[in-house]
């Protein structure tokens, strides 16, 4: 098994603002190792959340390849996409995305359910670790609209 995790080659995107395409990223390349930890840092505009949503599968390159644990997702259909998500990325997006009408306990689970890999105690068990682990285990009934805008990243 490769120790590369991620590996972006030669990656481009653009995006049209009226007849004009906008270059956001050119011929970006980059390797993240396994355990790896990586920081993505520019000023606004660089693309840094343009680079996210292209690892993600969330947007698709205007050209190169983008390989997430050995598997080309530009080449994958938008199903087995999903699934990689579901299964193998997480994210925390700047506008926070949670369910407004599920507790934050309850955030945090539903891609457990969806994913089905843990079993009904073992996965209430694993989400209360986590709340636990970013201190909202006692906030763990409360809505987002009951949290503290320091609070709605961290669940979701």
């Amino acid at each position: 098994m490769s120790d590369i995790i991620i590996q972006v080659d030669n990656v481009h995107k653009s995006y049209l603002m009226g007849k004009e395409a906008v270059p956001a990223l050119r011929g970006v390349s980059l390797d993240v190792l396994r355990g790896e930890m990586v920081c993505l840092m520019g000023p606004s505009g660089s693309g840094k959340t343009t680079l996210l949503n292209l690892l993600g599968g969330l947007d698709e390159p205007g050209r190169g390849h983008i390989i997430i644990d050995g598997q080309n997702i530009v080449a994958l259909s938008e199903e087995k996409v999903a699934k990689l998500r579901l299964h193998r990325l997480g994210f925390i997006f700047q506008t926070f995305n949670l369910l407004s009408n599920f507790t934050a306990f309850e955030n945090v689970e539903a891609p457990m359910v969806l994913s089905g890999s843990l079993k009904r105690k073992e996965r209430k068990a694993r989400v209360k670790t986590l709340l636990e682990q970013v201190g909202l285990v006692d906030r763990m009934d409360h809505y987002p609209s009951e949290l503290s805008g320091g609070y709605c990243p961290r669940p979701g």
